[in-house]
């Protein structure tokens, strides 16, 4: 049994004070793979889409513009950084959605009249989050 096969069966009282006391990236880890763990089925678009997130192996965030859903549910999710102080879209990246923590940042849409070309940049400019 592994560490986070003992957290699902734990009381979560219990659960809340071992984690409580671990480092905050071991502690994001742990809750990340047992959310994966508890969830009946792989995250899909919809959950994903808008939502920021960071990558726990570099740290990378973005919010997620793009997803691709595997049929061996290794599902990716593209992450597109915020425009920079100097007005520029760094580039995005491709990430295993195991891989990534859901920062709780609102979520950003793109209401359907206004969904072209274009559409995505000019939302996360909107949303008016740095870097």
């Amino acid at each position: 049994m592994n560490l986070v096969e003992w957290l699902a069966m734990v009381p979560r009282d219990l659960r809340e004070r071992v984690l409580a006391g671990m480092l905050p990236r071991l502690r994001a880890e742990c809750e990340q793979a047992l959310n994966h763990l508890q969830s009946d089925h792989p995250m899909t678009a919809d959950q994903a889409l808008g939502r920021t997130y960071r990558d726990n192996v570099t740290g990378f965030e973005g919010l997620c513009t793009a997803f691709i859903a595997s049929l061996t549910a290794c599902n990716q999710l593209w992450l597109q950084p915020r425009i920079g102080a100097d007005g520029k879209l760094p580039d995005g990246h491709w990430f295993d959605e195991t891989r990534l923590m859901d920062l709780g940042v609102e979520r950003v849409t793109i209401p359907a009249a206004s969904a072209s070309p274009g559409a995505e940049t000019r939302a996360i400019a909107a949303a008016g989050r740095p870097t």
